[in-house]
């Protein structure tokens, strides 16, 4: 199953990211899916895309929306 990120492949300005069909790994057991409608950017992926932590490549968002 596919779906779209904005991904980071190297440290730098707003450039860097980029939309792109990613690979989405098996579900294991205990594990659910869900889909993000909306995600905020905050200190911590500014911090990641300034190169201060992180591995590559790399999705931003630690927070996501539902819909109601």
């Amino acid at each position: 199953m596919k779906a779209e990120a904005i991904v980071m492949r190297r440290t730098g300005d707003p450039a860097v990211l980029g939309l792109e069909d990613v690979e989405l790994p098996q579900l294991r057991d205990g594990e659910v899916r869900i889909r993000s409608l909306a995600s905020a950017v905050n200190h911590s992926d500014l911090e990641i895309r300034a190169g201060l932590d992180s591995l590559f490549p790399a999705a931003l968002s630690s927070r996501v929306a539902r819909k109601q």
